[in-house]
């Protein structure tokens, strides 16, 4: 998929977005974890796109076990179709 539309769509997410996925998932988020994960996409975007795997380990000790070991599974399902 297009880099360019992917980061379009990331500018558009809202917190509410983030929920709705993230619960359609399995993944239960707190407070905390929605917040910080909506910064990280609106301030870092591309570099989540670039470097997915660094984001997430960067932001590793502010998630829990469950919310990172989820993340790792949807990096690994869906890295394909970022490049």
């Amino acid at each position: 998929m297009n880099k360019f539309i992917i980061l379009k769509y990331m500018e558009k997410l809202t917190k509410e977005d983030i929920s709705k996925y993230a619960i359609s998932q399995g993944i239960s988020l707190k407070n905390n974890e929605l917040d910080l994960i909506y910064a990280y996409i609106k301030k870092y975007s591309k570099r989540i796109l670039d470097n997915p795997l660094d984001v997430i380990d960067e932001i590793k000790d502010d998630l829990s076990t469950a919310v990172y070991n989820k993340l790792l599974e949807l990096y690994d399902k869906y890295k394909d179709k970022i490049s």
